[in-house]
């Protein structure tokens, strides 16, 4: 309790005191707070935390409910990006399809007419680069005033109109009409198994051997990182690797562009950097270790899709409908027949089920979600691990080996009550509530006991299931305020855990594990994983290989593209590069200390696992790490976007300090930034400026380039230069592939 009077009076930062404000749902779990300082606005008006928590809404209905009030009060501080204001005649309460038991059928979904869809797209594409496409996505997850939830388009709504239903509506908030938009059915994500599926399908007949197939394949694909840079540049997209330095981009690049690659051919000589060579290896280990630990596993042809609910009542009980649209390759998959689906996090066999996609076409101007039938008694959503329809993702199993082979039961998913103060609750209730949750969040040991019973025995069994109706009270704590009781909690009289669940800094051999005959033991032991840590370079010449780029760019016929020879930059030039490159590689380094675990605060982690975004050192839990790779990602995205910035030419320094190439859309394209050398090259040549702007560009990457190559040859163990030089290159790939389109 030593924090909570932080929460309760403030604390002082750099002379100002700071407030408690909220958390967001996110924060709340990571133990995150939001704070503020009084200020005041342009207007002159006075603002502190209490002013701007009573100018979020009416909370009149939720003041004996401290989770709940503070759960509201987090709708305001989650990540989202405005759009358009609505007007209040634009909206239209509707009523929530209910089943004849009284079940909510459509609980925290709504349509919303074409028109408006189109009207919040279009406010919305400026400020998402890269978000342009032919056409509107079908379904939105909203935020608008007190109200969350998914729209979906419903092309029979004439005119601007949003539908709202009371499942939608969490206070009311009549003032705030700005549509926030927190996420889009625009593409498809990926599908991948997990521990607890694997669990799951194990014990519903699905086909183990094909399960382990997924994984060895998984296996072979990171071993060929090593047989060219195409193929390193695949798997690193796939995986989200390397996306701060857009090394998947900058390999394609290097191969189409300047025809290198790791192995010599008649007319090049092989490239393979230092940096690069442990990039690669950062890459493989880390992709390694989240089969090994977390059973990480793509599927290929299955999808995650927003469900949504059938505003046509076209769709029969155990029915849905899907049809995937991918952007890239322009194909629609349009999908039949029998379909398992899911939700994360599975714990309840009942959790996977088995349904008939079908053609409707009423619903076939609807992409990239997958619509729910409204008839029965029970939503199909509510039966998959007591989801709902107010932007959860579901897990679409395309794979027929894969299929549950044996029916069970969904689980009963009953709420515990709300926690209650016998008077109206404060801020100070609201803290209490926020020291509870971290005293009393079970979620990580329901988890952990779960797949211990299960191994030991099978997710059927009677501590199984209960452990289920544990794991969706304790989801459900943050809103309820209701804790699950630790004294509840199945114990396991076997001491001894099974191998699969070792850390990453412990042995699966010792005596405190033993060998699982189990699925999910079978794939821990088959991942070839070594513990592996860069070494610092000895060696004393250049380890960039920069003579094989040198050599390569020489070739591509730079002045027919009207592009600058490589020359020697110009001294001003030279000393600018310079003194970006020393901020550089200081700003670099500091990131580098931060995230290291050494016990001696001055040893950073190794470049190439800045570059790759991965951390190499063992971590006792798998979330802490995530956590930190995040956080570190974040900081070189931003060194990097402002190290992009000063190398483009001064003229363009304005059109592109908010919109920089390295930057993602909302829907995690890793290799954004095709166009980026395009609009520079369009711009440049709609000024008509004498030389046009791209060769300065081009000329101030060089620049940039050589003076990378001239501190890795003044001290080949130089910690930034390297990484550094990556971006250069990059950045002059990125405008000769411009300037080729435009010859």
């Amino acid at each position: 309790m030593r924090y909570q009077p932080i929460l309760l009076e403030g604390c002082l930062v750099a002379g100002r005191r700071y407030q408690f404000l909220g958390y967001s749902m996110s924060g709340l779990k990571e133990h995150s707070m939001w704070f503020v300082t009084p200020f005041k606005d342009d207007e002159g008006k006075q603002w502190d935390a209490a002013s701007i928590r009573n100018s979020l809404g009416d909370f009149s209905q939720l003041q004996h409910y401290p989770a709940r009030l503070g759960a509201r009060w987090s709708q305001a501080f989650s990540a989202t990006d405005p759009s358009i204001t609505i007007h209040s005649d634009q909206i239209k309460r509707i009523a929530d399809r209910k089943s004849p038991t009284g079940a909510e059928m459509t609980d925290g979904c709504s349509p919303i007419s074409t028109e408006l869809m189109r009207a919040i797209w279009r406010a919305y594409l400026p400020t998402k680069k890269r978000a342009s496409t032919s056409s509107h996505p079908s379904a939105l997850q909203f935020r608008l005033g007190g109200s969350k939830g998914m729209v979906v388009e419903d092309n029979t709504l004439v005119g601007k109109v949003i539908c709202l239903r009371n499942s939608q509506i969490k206070f009311e908030a009549p003032d705030n009409r700005t549509f926030d938009i927190q996420g889009t059915s625009l593409r498809p994500k990926a599908m991948y198994l997990n521990r607890p599926l694997i669990v799951l399908l194990e014990f519903l007949g699905a086909d183990c051997d094909h399960i382990i197939e997924l994984q060895d394949a998984v296996i072979r694909e990171v071993h060929s990182l090593y047989n060219s840079l195409e193929d390193a540049s695949k798997v690193l997209q796939q995986h989200g690797l390397g996306a701060s330095f857009n090394l998947p981009s900058l390999f394609s690049n290097m191969k189409k562009i300047l025809g290198v690659d790791f192995q010599a051919d008649d007319a090049q000589e092989g490239y393979r950097s230092d940096l690069l060579a442990n990039s690669l290896k950062c890459s493989e280990t880390h992709i390694l270790r989240e089969l090994k630990y977390r059973a990480h596993i793509p599927v290929p042809g299955s999808h995650t899709l927003y469900g949504v609910s059938d505003e046509w009542g076209c769709l029969e009980e155990g029915e849905i409908y899907a049809t995937v649209f991918d952007e890239k390759k322009g194909i629609y998959e349009e999908i039949e027949g029998d379909v398992a689906i899911t939700r994360s996090p599975q714990i309840h066999p009942g959790d996977v089920r088995l349904v008939k996609a079908v053609r409707r076409e009423q619903l076939k101007h609807l992409t990239n979600v997958v619509v729910f039938s409204c008839k029965g008694d029970r939503s199909l959503a509510s039966c998959l691990g007591g989801g709902d329809m107010d932007g959860d993702d579901f897990n679409l199993i395309l794979d027929p080996l894969l299929h549950p082979t044996r029916a069970f039961p969904p689980g009963d998913y009953k709420p515990l009550e709300k926690k209650r103060t016998a008077r109206p609750c404060d801020i100070g209730d609201v803290i209490k509530f926020i020291f509870d949750y971290i005293e009393s969040d079970l979620i990580g040991l329901i988890a952990h006991a779960h797949l211990r019973f299960a191994d030991f025995k099978d997710p059927g069994c009677q501590e199984c299931l209960q452990l289920s109706v544990h794991a969706s009270h304790a989801v459900d704590f943050p809103k309820t305020g209701t804790p699950v009781r630790f004294g509840d909690i199945p114990r396991l009289r076997e001491r001894r855990k099974p191998d699969f669940l070792a850390y990453e800094n412990q042995d699966p051999t010792e005596r405190n594990f033993y060998k699982s005959n189990k699925l999910l033991g079978k794939l821990f032991r088959r991942v070839p994983l070594e513990h592996w840590i860069p070494e610092e370079s000895d060696r004393e010449d250049s380890p960039s290989k920069g003579n094989v780029i040198k050599h390569a760019l020489r070739g591509v016929g730079l002045y027919d593209l009207g592009l600058p020879e490589l020359q020697a930059p110009s001294e001003e030039l030279h000393e600018e590069m310079k003194y970006l490159l020393v901020d550089y590689c200081d700003q670099l380094l500091t990131i580098g200390k931060v995230h290291s675990l050494s016990k001696n605060k001055d040893i950073p982690i190794s470049e190439a696992e800045l570059i790759s975004g991965t951390l190499m050192e063992n971590w006792s839990h798998h979330q802490r790490r995530r956590e930190a790779v995040e956080a570190m990602n974040l900081q070189t995205h931003e060194l990097i976007r402002a190290v992009k910035a000063e190398m483009q030419a001064k003229e363009m320094d304005h059109e592109h300090d908010e919109h920089d190439e390295g930057d993602k859309d909302e829907e995690g394209d890793e290799d954004n930034e095709d166009n980026e050398g395009n609009e520079d090259y369009h711009d440049c040549y709609e000024e008509e400026v004498g030389i046009p702007l791209i060769a300065e560009h081009f000329r101030r990457a060089w620049a940039a380039w050589c003076v990378a190559e001239e501190a890795l040859r003044e001290d080949p163990g130089s910690y930034g230069p390297q990484s550094f030089g990556f971006i250069a290159l990059g950045r002059m790939l990125k405008l000769i592939k411009a300037a080729k389109e435009h010859v």
